[in-house]
């Protein structure tokens, strides 16, 4: 299901919810016709209200058009440019990044 289709509906359930619930509270509460339909109106307002924030807080958390691969093809593309100026800059096509790994608790370069 696709990100615009999932904010969709979490809305559309979030606005179901307020117009069930205030349905029923109102037949629950045993109000009379006018007050009755005073709550509905009410709790479908809320329930528009609740689904805008829900939709807008799904929207803000997972842009549709974000780079699946969390920038990796960028910090590739970085390090890729650094390797060559230090190239350029420290002896030609036969330089060597030193890589740092972990052994023991410790770092060693190698």
């Amino acid at each position: 299901m696709k990100q615009k289709a999932k904010r969709r509906a979490w809305s559309a359930g979030t606005l179901g919810l307020f117009a069930v619930a205030g349905w029923l509270a109102g037949d629950l509460l045993g109000l009379p016709g006018s007050q009755r339909w005073i709550l509905r109106g009410i709790m479908l307002l809320v329930g528009l209200i609740a689904a805008f924030l829900v939709h807008r807080l799904l929207s803000k958390r997972a842009p549709e058009d974000a780079d699946r691969d969390g920038g990796a093809k960028e910090v590739d593309q970085l390090f890729s440019e650094v390797r060559r100026r230090l190239a350029i800059d420290f002896g030609g096509d036969d330089f060597v990044v030193p890589r740092i790994a972990q052994h023991n608790e410790r770092e060693t370069l190698f």
